[in-house]
């Protein structure tokens, strides 16, 4: 991967400058993502001096590439970020929205927002974070098993469209498989236009022109005005304090309450702080998933978790909505296309836990699949409350409430047998977290990385 960031280790003893591996003196920091390839290219950005958003950066434009079920230049997403040499934590909201004149094809959020996070708190390099990306889409990269997962069990959706099709057929073995090697010569020229231009050409330049015309032949009605109109939203965090360490969240909205209102409620004083059981349902209760539990093969998240050794964290969750987006792809970009309706930032579930006597980062977390909100909130719950390991907490048999005013349903732990009337583990939320008890500061030794094991990420963390 050091050669996909364009980065070598120097052959002299000196330690390398910022912006190539080496960089960071000792603890790095580290990352938990659903795709394994991306968790690698973030582990080196940490490692060339990158900040926690840097990061993610750079985790979401491989994804884009490595794993398109739940992340597309096309798509959309919401980031909580904390920053020491501020002290302090913000959200960042990049959804897609409608075009002007309606239209199948919604405007794109996730490249726009990843410029936002960028411009605020990067430290390396704009080309540097979009390159390993654009690398690997030109040049090809071995399926993994993340996305060959979703992949087979998307597969009807695939099937009936025939830009998927194109994309993830091969016509020597059908459906593309786990270890198949794997290229994207569109997608890739679109992220030369971004990395070498800049997040603008997508919104107003070569790239966003080429785009609306390829959208228009899948019922697109984008304009150039809606493309260069579009604007991420910084959001004042909403929080929940746990003695000297506060919760950031992102604020309600007028469909939802969040992970926040699990929080809050699973915490409030009287009879629900009784036991750990009631915390838990609590938040199970506050979560309608719509019947989302018998969808997972459609929900179209991806979660990443990066703390740098900066003291800095940054959680986040992109979408494409279902997953596969719309499941139409704009002619000539190899960029799968999202639907304008039905987005819905409660859905989203970064948080991030920061004590900011000491100016430090403790955790990340982010949630993704239809109960990401509610598993998330229940893995915070179990760290923050009741001071269960990380690994233990992220594994653990979850609640949710199977759709609006439907039963509330106990899923079977990890490694067991699914009782009676229990929903298997595979069919919930994923989370991927950080968690350093002592601060981020204290180093490798405070620190637990961990990915969710209901998927097949990564969660990295060294010292270099």
């Amino acid at each position: 991967m050091g050669a996909a960031l364009g980065i070598f280790l120097s052959a002299c003893d000196e330690r390398p400058p910022v912006g190539e591996i080496g960089a960071v003196d000792g603890f790095i920091g580290g990352v938990s993502v659903e795709e394994p390839h991306a968790a690698v290219v973030a582990r080196d950005v940490l490692s060339a001096g990158g900040t926690a958003s840097d990061a993610v950066i750079a985790a979401f434009f491989t994804l884009s590439v490595t794993y398109p079920v739940g992340a597309g230049l096309a798509g959309g997403g919401a980031c909580v970020v904390y920053d020491p040499a501020t002290n302090q934590a913000q959200g960042l909201e990049f959804l897609p929205r409608p075009a002007a004149s309606g239209g199948a094809v919604a405007v794109p959020g996730v490249v726009r927002g990843m410029a936002a996070l960028h411009a605020r708190y990067g430290r390396l390099g704009w080309g540097a974070l979009v390159a390993p990306g654009e690398r690997m889409a030109r040049f090809g990269h071995n399926v993994s098993r993340a996305f060959a997962r979703r992949l087979q069990a998307s597969e009807g959706t695939v099937l009936r469209e025939a830009g998927l099709r194109g994309l993830f057929e091969t016509r020597e073995r059908g459906m593309i498989r786990e270890g198949d090697p794997w290229t994207q010569v569109e997608l890739a020229s679109m992220l030369t236009q971004i990395r070498s231009k800049g997040a603008g050409d997508l919104y107003g330049g070569t790239a966003g022109r080429i785009f609306i015309d390829g959208a228009e032949a899948v019922g697109g009605k984008l304009t150039l005005a809606d493309l260069r109109g579009y604007r991420a939203n910084w959001l004042e965090s909403q929080q929940v304090e746990f003695g000297q360490e506060v919760a950031h969240f992102l604020p309600a909205t007028p469909e939802g309450l969040g992970v926040l209102h699990g929080l809050a409620t699973a915490l409030r004083p009287g009879d629900v702080r009784a036991s750990a059981d009631g915390r838990v349902q609590a938040i199970a209760e506050a979560y309608g998933s719509g019947g989302g539990v018998t969808r997972q093969a459609e929900s179209g998240e991806v979660g990443v978790a990066a703390g740098a050794a900066d003291g800095s964290v940054a959680a986040c969750t992109f979408t494409m909505g279902r997953a596969f987006g719309s499941g139409r792809v704009a002619r000539g970009t190899g960029l799968v296309t999202t639907s304008p309706e039905g987005w819905d930032r409660a859905r989203l579930s970064p948080l991030v836990v920061v004590n900011p006597n000491v100016n430090q980062g403790y955790l990340a977390l982010a949630g993704s699949g239809p109960a990401g909100a509610s598993a998330a909130a229940q893995v915070a719950i179990d760290l923050l409350e009741e001071s269960r390991p990380l690994d233990e907490a992220i594994g653990a048999g979850r609640l949710l409430r199977l759709g609006t005013g439907g039963d509330i349903r106990q899923e079977a732990r990890e490694g067991s047998a699914p009782a009676s009337g229990a929903t298997p583990a595979k069919s919930l939320g994923r989370v991927q977290a950080i968690w350093c008890p002592a601060g981020l500061f204290r180093g490798a030794d405070s620190c637990r990385f961990a990915t969710d094991p209901r998927g097949f990420g990564l969660a990295l963390g060294a010292a270099l």
